[in-house]
């Protein structure tokens, strides 16, 4: 039963309010907390918080003189935003207090009511474990943590903090106020369930009716709703929801880890289970199909679906972080959505599978993939793959993906033909231009140079990519000297810009934005004594010794300057690219 109630009066129901350890970290962001202040300076009349769900502890004390606790199930972000409020609101009133300001708000019985009772000794409001300390010394007591936040929640919540102090520094006395009575005031419901087998119940099946929430938490409230209509008996369900908790616990733990979204990773780890791969549909109506064809025990398939799932998140959270190359280059592509699924489905696999491996797989065909282009064409053939790696692991699918791209057509997308075309084309704006040009910058030093190389992060943050050759003249007059005839009507192959040569590889180099910005469309002579030795990049060292020697003396940079730079980069990444090499690697 829905027990219609105030947001006070629900303070009265128990001495401290608990979030499980299996429910998400705090989520929102600054959307949601602008909306909450929006709603409080634009609310005329009664205001409407929602509905809360509780699940009674237990182990409750009996005695009134001891603390009580509710566990929230539902309602954890607006509790604990309206939490944070009236911290922002207490630090606020006693700020304008010592200046002289008279204010007629009690911030010590504000504290002990909604933030922690020092009489009882206990927090009102107890989050997820991974946040509880930091909470209950920034939020409820006020103290500045000096040290980083050591997870997005912990980020979240002291964002959030900040926004409301913010806001409320902006408002006069009286407003503050009026928006903490009207907190007070807003009408809620509450249902508080007796065990966790209700709670559960109530809560899957009120969030799979229409309530807006992630495809995770869809997905996770309805099996939970299909445990309760599975079970032979309550024990059975118990048990089951026991063990969803505490795989739920270790998904919310990485997920505060992890920049991939939640929904992302479940899309990732519903393609890696299911045996369709990339053309699994879409993971909600996916699951509820394939549960609806389960003819085994469907506990057992639950239990099994959340397992995976944990084992999904704690994957994302491993690639990302993993410092080799292997893993950092495939990261620097930034196609992870075509990786996911085969690293997932590895260790579903086999919990020793060869990651650094398959990482290196994944770069070379991700590269190719990018410059050749044709994502919808490429994820049918990655099906094929991710079959294969199930079957046969990493080293046969390597083999068997190079034997196709040698001697199959139907992978003629992705073989060495394709991509050596694709790269002698145009690659401006190309998804994979700045990575290779990267790359291509590691294989100018040599492979015992001792000081460090830029960093890619360091690099791309920085540089912007340069056409050596300029594509427009500056404020409408002719291109600069230097540079060769950019159109030529009797044999338009020979122009830079009739030949299709400005936006080739060739022509194309790193350089630093403040560089670029500074060259701008100067004469070709004035650009090579600004590249020079000076500069940490020897791709703009060989510029001078590539460019054409002309009559006067001068260098100039015309479309044979372009064809002899473009044909060594393309060799560099035929032999970076090399398939003959990537088996022999593994």
């Amino acid at each position: 039963m829905n027990t219609p109630t105030t947001f006070r009066e629900i303070y009265t129901l128990a001495s401290q309010f608990k979030i499980p350890s299996y429910q998400r970290p705090y989520s929102w962001g600054d959307k949601e907390v602008g909306d909450f202040l929006e709603d409080l300076a634009s609310v005329r009349g009664s205001y409407y918080l929602g509905h809360f769900l509780f699940e009674a502890d237990p182990e409750t004390p009996q005695t009134r003189q001891d603390p009580t606790r509710l566990y929230l199930i539902d309602g954890q972000q607006r509790l604990t935003t309206c939490t944070i409020f009236f911290s922002a609101l207490c630090e606020e009133i006693e700020r304008r207090t010592k200046a002289g300001e008279v204010i007629a708000l009690d911030t010590i019985e504000v504290r002990r009511r909604y933030l922690y009772d020092d009489k009882l000794g206990v927090d009102r409001l107890q989050t997820v474990d991974v946040d509880r300390n930091r909470f209950s010394d920034e939020i409820l007591r006020c103290r500045a943590w000096t040290h980083e936040a050591a997870t997005r929640s912990q980020e979240r919540l002291r964002a959030a903090r900040v926004k409301i102090v913010e806001s409320l520094k902006t408002k006069d006395s009286e407003t503050m106020l009026h928006w903490a009575k009207l907190i007070e005031g807003a009408a809620i419901t509450t249902n508080t369930m007796k065990d966790k087998r209700q709670a559960t119940q109530v809560f899957a099946f009120q969030n799979d009716r229409g309530v807006k929430l992630s495809k995770l938490e869809i997905v996770k409230s309805y099996l939970m709703l299909q445990v309760h209509l599975a079970a032979p008996n309550p024990a059975a369900a118990l048990n089951t929801l026991e063990f969803i908790e505490g795989e739920m616990k270790e998904i919310y733990q990485a997920m505060v880890e992890v920049h991939e979204s939640e929904d992302s990773v479940i899309n990732h780890y519903w393609r890696a289970r299911s045996e369709k791969g990339f053309d699994a549909p879409e993971v909600v109506a996916g699951v509820k199909g394939s549960f609806a064809n389960v003819d085994q025990d469907r506990l057992e398939w639950i239990k099994d679906f959340f397992r995976g799932l944990a084992l999904a998140f704690q994957t994302v959270r491993v690639v990302e972080a993993d410092p080799r190359d292997d893993f950092k280059h495939l990261r620097y592509l930034k196609q992870m959505a075509l990786s996911f699924p085969f690293f997932i489905r590895a260790r579903l696999g086999s919990a020793h599978v060869d990651l650094c491996s398959l990482a290196r797989v994944l770069e070379n065909m991700t590269f190719r993939i990018a410059v050749c282009g044709g994502r919808a064409r490429s994820e049918a053939r990655l099906n094929h793959c991710l079959n294969k790696l199930q079957r046969d692991g990493v080293v046969e699918m390597a083999k068997w993906l190079v034997h196709c791209l040698k001697h199959e057509g139907w992978w003629c997308y992705w073989n060495d033909r394709s991509m050596k075309e694709s790269l002698e084309g145009w690659m401006y704006q190309n998804r994979a231009d700045d990575y290779l040009l990267w790359r291509y910058e590691l294989s100018l030093w040599p492979a015992d140079y001792s000081k460090p190389l830029v960093t890619f992060e360091g690099l791309i943050s920085n540089e912007s990519i340069e056409h050596i050759a300029p594509r427009t003249p500056t404020e409408g007059k002719p291109v600069e000297r230097g540079y060769g005839p950019y159109s030529d009507i009797v044999n338009p192959n020979e122009g830079i810009a009739s030949g299709n040569w400005l936006n080739k590889i060739g022509n194309l180099m790193l350089i630093s934005r403040s560089h670029n910005s500074s060259i701008g469309n100067f004469a070709f002579e004035r650009k090579l004594a600004s590249y020079g030795r000076n500069s940490p990049l020897r791709q703009q060292w060989e510029i001078e010794e590539l460019a054409t020697s002309s009559a006067d003396g001068l260098k100039q940079w015309d479309k044979h300057a372009i064809e002899r730079r473009g044909k060594k980069i393309v060799e560099a990444a035929m032999k970076l690219w090399s398939l003959d090499k990537l088996i022999d690697d593994l």
